[in-house]
């Protein structure tokens, strides 16, 4: 039986889905099966993870109609063989030591529930690493498969587009707590985060509306103030970068009342006066922690810090 079960769940993924499955077989440490849960793909997904299936016993393909990435992890988790899950999205790509790291610090501690470590955002169009996190929940994360048995699993619902992560963040969180078992977070980049700029301007409605069925589903459960007064944030800001102004002071305002934040006071204040000025302002922010604020932390955590983002194949720092 394997230690770790590695589930990708890809739906329409022919682009990407060699070099995401290529990142695992480079990985140093071996004991793993990979789980590929194809999510009613209508492309070339299947052929292509065929290819790979067909030939090494360790990758395993499996097919459901398609009902959204949630909903594919949870079934990855219920056919996976190993104590610990990791996850890792159809474009996303793992450096060859990252289950090698998480596994020798998992081995260490006797009440870990799992361990994430950082991500480097890597953009698609313009092949530059445009900003990093020291904390990715799901291509950078393990966690062990009874843990998320016993909080039920990921969010399946097909609303919630790009906040399943997030709503099993909460789930885990209270578990935690009420356990006192712990989460281990690894200082080092063993992530590529890959993003497209046309994608997310797509995804811009479609997310702000996932935010607001996220909040109307989860602050009735938990009542984690800093997270949701962040959530209403977001969601104030995308409302404002969407043209729905009376949305973005509202949202501002439940941000506000939950927690006060100096910041979100200003871009509630900028929409009195001029819409153009909160635009303004929420784009300097974005450049501030996008494109100065995570370079004085690669700086600051230069030793800790994978130096292989930079040898990553036309991969260049902005």
């Amino acid at each position: 039986m394997p230690k770790i079960s590695i589930v990708i769940p890809a739906y329409n993924s022919e682009k990407f889905i060699d070099r995401t499955i290529n990142s695992v077989l480079n990985q140093t440490y071996k004991d793993w099966e990979l789980l590929i849960i194809d999510d009613g793909s209508t492309d070339n997904t299947k052929s292509i993870i065929d290819k790979y299936s067909q030939s090494n016993p360790h990758i395993k393909y499996f097919y459901q109609e398609n009902g959204g990435q949630g909903s594919a992890r949870n079934l990855g988790v219920k056919v996976a063989a190993g104590n610990w899950v990791a996850f890792l999205d159809h474009d996303d790509i793992w450096l060859p030591k990252k289950l090698d790291i998480q596994v020798a610090e998992l081995d260490k501690s006797k009440n870990a529930i799992g361990c994430t470590c950082g991500a480097a955002f890597f953009n698609e169009n313009s092949k530059k690493i445009i900003k990093i996190e020291w904390f990715n929940l799901i291509s950078g994360s393990i966690f062990r498969r009874d843990v998320l048995l016993n909080v039920g699993l990921f969010d399946d619902d097909k609303m919630l587009i790009g906040l399943d992560d997030a709503a099993i963040a909460l789930k885990l969180q209270a578990y935690s707590f009420k356990t006192q078992e712990i989460f281990l977070t690894i200082p080092q980049i063993l992530v590529f985060y890959c993003i497209s700029s046309g994608q997310l301007m797509k995804q811009k409605l479609k997310i702000l509306n996932s935010m607001i069925v996220f909040v109307q589903k989860y602050s009735v459960i938990f009542s984690d103030n800093a997270f949701f007064a962040n959530t209403y944030k977001g969601i104030g800001s995308l409302s404002a970068q969407t043209h729905n102004i009376v949305d973005a002071k509202r949202y501002f305002k439940l941000s506000l009342r939950v927690k006060f934040n100096f910041e979100v006071l200003i871009l509630l204040f900028s929409l009195y006066l001029n819409y153009r000025l909160t635009i303004m302002i929420l784009d300097l922010g974005k450049f501030l922690r996008d494109g100065v604020f995570w370079k004085i932390k690669l700086l600051l955590l230069y030793k800790k810090v994978n130096l292989n983002i930079y040898n990553f194949p036309g991969a260049i720092v902005k």
